[in-house]
């Protein structure tokens, strides 16, 4: 039984990244295919100490176990932006 994850870093719904990619989750023929949800907090070693691993943490964690070897990941939303800003800060500007 093949488990394909796919796993997009925009959250919105329709975005230009998760389309993309449960689209080529069809094309893979996957027995199953699992979207993560990357709604996860930021790192907090003392709380993880404290209460252990977050559920959020744990939810994302678990299908990758499941999956294995079949990931289909589509992340681009910040590259104009991110380019911008390089362009930016060397022109010494904010």
């Amino acid at each position: 039984m093949a488990t394909l994850l796919g796993m997009s870093s925009s959250l919105r719904q329709a975005s230009t990244n998760t389309m993309p990619m449960r689209y080529a989750a069809t094309i893979f023929d996957a027995d199953t295919f699992i979207e993560a949800d990357i709604r996860l907090p930021l790192y907090d070693g003392d709380l993880e100490a404290a209460k252990g691993i977050p559920a959020a943490v744990q939810k994302f964690a678990d299908p990758i176990a499941v999956a294995g070897r079949g990931e289909v990941s589509a992340h681009f939303p910040y590259r104009t932006s991110l380019r911008t800003m390089r362009l930016a800060n060397a022109e010494g500007r904010p």
